[in-house]
């Protein structure tokens, strides 16, 4: 109940990311000897489709992941993937559709593995020099969200210093407290939790304008996403 739209129960889309690549990482391990050394996973052309809403029942909801065997068109490295629930009927609808990729790059020990990511350096991350602008308090960007129809418990407010820009954001994120979950956050390459955090920055780029305009809207595409394995999975890590 910590991740309610318009009264509804959603599943949050980082929840699926996570599924995906919690599959690929099993998949790797499985069908490669030696074991691969995993650097990271890479995500590409994600569309959310239908929100995955949990019926208020002690039943839940069937939720299966389908990774695709490899194809022509895809490297070794690369599945397909889809996600979606059983229906009543007995009829299954798609929820989440992309590709899923595992990065098991052997660099150098001296290479700086961020080469490999030459956005990184482009990303800019100085709060003081003018560029992120606003100061926004947390709480205050929860209730408008709220008042727009998208309800985060405590579980899922994990902000802080969040400061925006134009058409940007960026703020200290709290990894989840495990001990409020019914799983570790060590039993994952990113808890889906966290990486919800991560998704809530949208919201802080856009203008008070376009918030009021932009509604109970919620993140539905992802062109492109990179996830080190090396990232912390301690509770209550700070990013």
């Amino acid at each position: 109940r910590d991740h309610l739209v318009q009264a509804n129960m959603v599943y949050p889309g980082a929840g699926c990311l996570a599924m995906a690549i919690e599959g690929m990482r099993q998949i790797s391990v499985s069908e490669s000897s030696p074991l691969p050394r995993i650097r990271g996973y890479r995500l590409r052309h994600i569309e959310i489709t239908r929100a995955l809403i949990i019926p208020d029942t002690t039943d839940g909801v069937e939720v299966q992941l389908l990774l695709q065997p490899p194809t022509s068109r895809l490297a070794p490295n690369w599945r397909e993937f889809h996600i979606s629930s059983a229906t009543t009927d007995g009829d299954w609808v798609e929820h989440c559709h992309g590709l899923v990729g595992v990065d098991t790059e052997e660099l150098p020990s001296t290479q700086d593995p961020t080469i490999r990511l030459p956005s990184t350096a482009r990303i800019h991350l100085n709060s003081t020099d003018g560029v992120y602008f606003r100061s926004i308090e947390p709480a205050e960007m929860f209730r408008t969200l709220r008042k727009a129809g998208i309800h985060h418990g405590p579980l899922f407010q994990n902000l802080s210093s969040v400061r925006a820009g134009s058409n940007k954001a960026m703020a200290s994120i709290l990894s989840v407290d495990s001990t409020a979950t019914q799983s570790t956050s060590s039993d994952h390459v990113l808890h889906p939790i966290t990486l919800d955090s991560v998704f809530q920055l949208a919201y802080a780029a856009l203008s008070k304008d376009a918030q009021r305009e932009t509604g109970a809207a919620i993140p539905t595409s992802i062109k492109d996403m990179y996830i080190s394995d090396a990232i912390s999975r301690e509770s209550n890590h700070a990013f």
